[in-house]
């Protein structure tokens, strides 16, 4: 059972992004949120990393990928705010643009890979996925929705790690397991609004954190068209955003399984010491 000390806010809708404390059962007022716990139920089953939270660790390290090839676009944006929150929370937080060192998508490792195992594609991206991916306890990519699906910066970027966990390196079975159990987020932008415009790239991130048995934190939507249109968004993805990475490492995600036991009620709060 993990605790979580902190306010409950009242809210009037339910945001599967906004913080933990704002789904409590109940809606105190100011004078008793100092005396509310909320504690997370939880469930047996779970990978022992699920939840990485400040009882447990602290000063992690992330990577956040902005994979649009406009620096200062929308979904730049929001990438940026998750990294400023990650520093906000005490993280070490490392951004990367795609366009600085990817150049070449995935070829036939069988025909270009180097006589000493090496991938022979000398673009940067070795150095990013070995010096800056594999180590980060947690990964965000950010993407603006291009043809219903991804960046193909993005595609590329996943596409690339083949050339480093396929038995064919000769570090392969070390990059597997560093691969494994990251803590993932997303974040998108888009024009079109309609709920299943980011539905690929969704899917395609989800299974990616299945196959890697990582944890799908969540994810921040931004809508806008033109530069910097995500800040006029009423929706307000730029301080979600900010807010996101600042929780991004203390925030329950859940990927239950048929068999996974877990209790009727997801949250509970109890009485704590207080003024």
């Amino acid at each position: 059972m993990t605790a979580f000390a902190g306010s409950v806010a009242a809210t009037t809708r339910f945001d599967p992004l906004d913080r933990l404390d704002d789904h409590a059962p109940i809606r105190p007022s100011n004078a008793n949120r100092s005396r509310l716990r909320l504690t997370f139920l939880g469930a047996k089953g779970l990978p022992a990393n699920w939840l990485r939270g400040p009882l447990e660790e602290k000063n992690m390290k992330a990577l956040v990928l902005s994979s649009s090839p406009r620096r200062d676009g929308n979904s730049a944006i929001l990438a940026g705010e998750i990294a400023a929150g990650l520093r906000d929370a005490g993280h070490e937080a490392d951004i990367v643009f795609a366009d600085d060192f990817l150049k070449d998508f995935l070829r036939d490792c069988r025909k270009c890979r180097a006589s000493d195992g090496n991938c022979s594609i000398d673009d940067g991206f070795r150095s990013v996925f070995l010096d800056k991916f594999l180590p980060a306890d947690g990964f965000i990519a950010a993407t603006p929705v291009y043809w219903y699906g991804p960046s193909a910066q993005l595609k590329a970027f996943f596409d690339r790690m083949f050339c480093y966990y396929a038995a064919s390196y000769p570090g392969s079975a070390d990059v597997i397991e560093r691969m494994k159990n990251k803590r993932l987020g997303l974040a998108i932008s888009s024009e079109e609004t309609f709920p299943m415009v980011s539905a690929a790239v969704l899917t395609q991130f989800q299974e990616y954190a299945r196959y890697s048995r990582s944890t799908f934190v969540g994810v921040i939507h931004g809508f806008g068209n033109s530069r910097g249109d995500v800040r006029r968004d009423p929706g307000d993805p730029v301080g979600a955003a900010r807010r996101f990475g600042r929780e991004f490492f203390t925030r329950a995600a859940t990927d239950y399984h048929i068999d996974t036991v877990r209790p009727a009620r997801m949250w509970t709060v109890a009485e704590v010491g207080g003024d």
